[in-house]
């Protein structure tokens, strides 16, 4: 565990636990096991303490801060435990194009391959239709059944499962502001952040909505058909035409109120690379989703078609 890290509700520190000898390693050990067999946690580890961090300098809306959870280091550990039992069941689920909380993966790989696919479409003088979806407070919105169901489907063992349910099930959390903290109460829905399983568990939960995008035709290259590229909740729609591309927003659209979460129209857009760009007429629901630039990770878009008009231009007479 890194050290300086900030302490949950019951106020230990990693340095704490690092300074234990062998008879405080073993008592460690037995709750930790005591824990896993009996499925119980105790009250004090279910507990958590919100802050608010602002997402740009100087925010003070709401909804320009990301919430983050802090719990005990002794929780810590047992979901640590947990994580690395799980992740061999998890991994093998999430499709190639999620790049968030993935082995040997990151923001840079899903740019360059977003970046090869822009720079591929002008080179051969194909139309590519793009849609970048944003999803309000997904972590925030996770549905505990619908995510214990999920994680039964994909053969989670029993016991984690238990773990799991009862942790999710029994959690309580209190918010802190400006030094001043509130009392606690349950949690009835999302993944934590800054909670070590929530990434896995967010990973295949959002799987589950957009794996009937498989059989949508994208762009092809290479004989792969590229269709979708995802960074944790950040997703790019990829397709060909106009038709393509609608289909696969009725699609996630679709699942996404399956599964609880919502779409935010307002900062959904798309975006053409066509000799004949178009004012965007596609829909979520029935709101016309905005078309222009769009910064997709630390990548803005819209740069990148500045290229297509000189590729499409046709030539003067004489040159």
């Amino acid at each position: 565990m890194k050290m300086n890290k900030a302490t949950g509700p019951d106020g230990i520190s990693v340095e704490m636990i690092q300074c234990l000898d062998e008879i405080g390693v073993d008592v460690m050990t037995k709750l930790v096991n005591k824990i896993y067999d009996t499925g119980d946690i105790p009250e004090d580890l279910t507990k958590s303490i919100f802050i608010a961090l602002p997402k740009k300098s100087g925010a003070t809306e709401c909804e320009l801060h990301r919430t983050i959870s802090l719990m005990s280091h002794v929780t810590k550990i047992l979901l640590k435990i947990l994580m690395l039992r799980m992740k061999n069941k998890i991994t093998p689920e999430i499709a190639k194009e999620q790049y968030g909380f993935m082995p040997d993966k990151g923001t840079r790989n899903a740019i360059f391959i977003l970046r090869m696919i822009i720079e591929r479409s002008i080179e051969v003088k194909h139309d590519l239709y793009l849609c970048f979806l944003d999803y309000t407070k997904a972590f925030d919105k996770v549905k505990h059944d619908n995510l214990l169901e999920i994680l039964d489907q994909v053969d989670i063992d029993g016991k984690d499962l238990q773990l799991i349910r009862n942790l999710y099930w029994n959690q309580k959390a209190a918010m802190k502001i400006n030094g001043d903290t509130s009392e606690y109460t349950n949690i009835k829905r999302g993944v934590r952040q800054g909670c070590v399983l929530s990434p896995d568990l967010f990973n295949i939960y959002s799987e589950m909505i957009l794996r009937n995008l498989e059989d949508v035709e994208g762009m092809k290259i290479g004989g792969y058909n590229f269709n979708n590229l995802r960074y944790a909740d950040d997703t790019v729609l990829i397709a060909s035409t106009v038709e393509d591309l609608q289909e696969m927003i009725d699609i996630v659209s679709k699942e996404t109120l399956k599964m609880g979460l919502s779409l935010s129209v307002k900062k959904s857009e798309c975006m053409s690379i066509s000799k004949n760009p178009y004012r965007s007429a596609l829909k979520q629901e029935s709101s016309n989703l905005m078309s222009g630039r769009f910064c997709y990770t630390d990548l803005n878009v819209g740069q990148l078609t500045k290229r297509w008009k000189d590729a499409w231009r046709p030539p003067k007479c004489g040159s």
